[in-house]
């Protein structure tokens, strides 16, 4: 005959062995759980920042004083007689309305084709002194006058050119002190390449080749003696001038 209290430890041990076998069974089904998952993906790398390239300024106008030093060469021919100058240097004067200084200002099309103009004029005077009161010894006036068009060539961030093609009206007169005076008017095709290094996005430096060849040139002369007489001719011949420039300018 069993005792009760040996009855009561049989019991207690299989409460137990219940409670550790429902244990295991419940660790072991959670644990089938997790293998039938599929593994959790890798959190995403933070990615880099991103960095914009500064866009490209638009450009609508260009603006440029032009000639303004350089070499140049000028000739004139008719029959057997021909006359030629060469011109060096920077910001100086020079007898060739061709090569004077001037401001060009050009508007530029998203396309990059030009439409401007430039302007030139040069004015110089001198006198002279003998023992006596200075006296004026005559003026010289030069201008000139270039409508033009043009493409603008970018060939680097930096580097841009810029062929141009148009006419040139240009002349200048020259007033001797009590000799009368004297003018000449010439039109001329004309073309220049300017290279444009951009310094800035606003500043430019400028080095160019322009030539121009004149197609008709009319000459006069008045004189102050007595009565004043004025007779004008046309120049015969070939007006043929090239100059290596340099300049300065800008892009707005």
């Amino acid at each position: 005959m069993v005792r009760p209290r040996a009855r009561a430890h049989a019991a207690q041990a299989a409460c137990s062995a219940l409670v550790c076998l429902a244990a295991l069974l419940s660790s072991l089904t959670a644990r089938a759980q997790d293998d039938d998952q599929p593994p959790a993906p890798p959190a995403p790398a933070p990615s880099p920042p991103v960095v914009h390239a500064p866009a490209d300024r638009a450009i609508s106008a260009s603006f440029a004083l032009e000639r303004v030093g350089g070499v140049g060469y000028a000739s004139a021919s008719n029959g057997d007689s021909s006359v030629s100058a060469v011109a060096f240097g920077i910001g100086g004067a020079s007898p060739n309305p061709y090569s004077i200084p001037r401001v060009g200002v050009d508007w530029v099309s998203s396309s990059g084709v030009t439409v401007g103009g430039a302007l030139g004029f040069s004015y110089f005077s001198g006198s002279a002194k003998n023992r006596g009161p200075r006296e004026d010894v005559g003026s010289v006036t030069l201008y000139s006058l270039t409508p033009r068009v043009g493409y603008r060539a970018q060939l680097s961030d930096r580097l841009d050119l810029i062929p141009r093609a148009g006419l040139t009206f240009a002349g200048g007169s020259v007033s001797p002190n009590g000799e009368g005076s004297a003018s000449i008017f010439a039109l001329a095709v004309s073309a220049d390449v300017p290279l444009v290094f951009r310094l800035t996005d606003s500043f430019n430096a400028l080095a160019g080749l322009g030539v121009d060849y004149t197609v008709h040139a009319t000459a006069s002369t008045g004189s102050s003696s007595g009565s004043s007489r004025q007779s004008s001719s046309d120049v015969d011949g070939a007006l043929f001038s090239v100059q290596g420039w340099l300049g300065l300018g800008g892009y707005l």
